[in-house]
């Protein structure tokens, strides 16, 4: 087996798996694709997004999981107390939807933007787009859309997760408790201070994540075996 969250491996190997015959390599992310130097082609106003204001960009399918009642619980919070009007888009689609956009409109936010479900050959632009890409998930293993938004040079504002903490560590973004009003203080904070999260984002993805090191991990393992 090979598995993309370390916490598998020990989920596999108790239930009788010998821990030899378990490999943990992470997901990577063609990092030619999602780049920010590259020529998209396409801008905010495709989206129908404002120009003038920092954008914020929530990219997954809309479910329990990925809390997009929280997130813009946590936008709205955070909007008051940001000096600069800044904008939220949540791309995808999902049992969620409507409750998040009933959460959006009982706070009076006009500037959330629902985008609906964005084509796979769209994302690279969209990613190159924001200032800030958004997860405020309650579990992730190996989350493949943060991998794509710090390929392309977009620092991450994170849940407090095992896959996800790397980013601190990395200085590519910020990790936080979504649900604790106490830490949006903190978000502004960095928002304000932050300027070279972007550079190192892009670092990041071409040092760490790659496809080209991940292959080489799952041919050294076809050798093996």
């Amino acid at each position: 087996f090979t598995v993309v969250n370390p916490a598998v491996v020990d989920e596999i190997t108790d239930q009788g798996v010998p821990e030899e015959n378990v490999r943990y390599v992470e997901n990577g992310v063609d990092t030619e694709r999602f780049n920010p130097e590259a020529d998209h082609g396409n801008d905010r106003s495709e989206y129908g997004l404002p120009d003038d204001t920092p954008l914020m960009l929530s990219l997954g399918r809309l479910t329990g999981q990925k809390r997009p009642e929280l997130l813009v619980d946590w936008f709205a919070e955070l909007s008051e107390r940001m000096e600069e009007k800044t904008s939220l888009a949540i791309a995808g689609k999902g049992p969620r939807q409507e409750s998040a956009s009933a959460v959006a409109q009982s706070r009076g936010l006009h500037n959330v933007h629902f985008l609906g479900y964005v084509p796979e050959e769209d994302k690279a632009s969209l990613y190159a787009t924001a200032d800030y890409f958004l997860l405020p998930s309650s579990y992730e293993g190996s989350p493949l859309a943060l991998y794509e938004a710090l390929a392309s040079g977009t620092p991450a504002i994170v849940s407090d997760l095992p896959g996800t903490r790397f980013v601190a560590d990395a200085e590519c973004g910020i990790v936080t408790a979504f649900h604790e009003s106490r830490e949006v203080s903190r978000i502004a904070e960095y928002i304000a201070e932050d300027d070279e999260h972007p550079a190192n984002a892009r670092r990041y993805a071409v040092t760490h994540l790659d496809w080209a090191e991940r292959g080489a991990e799952y041919r050294t393992e076809f050798d093996r075996i």
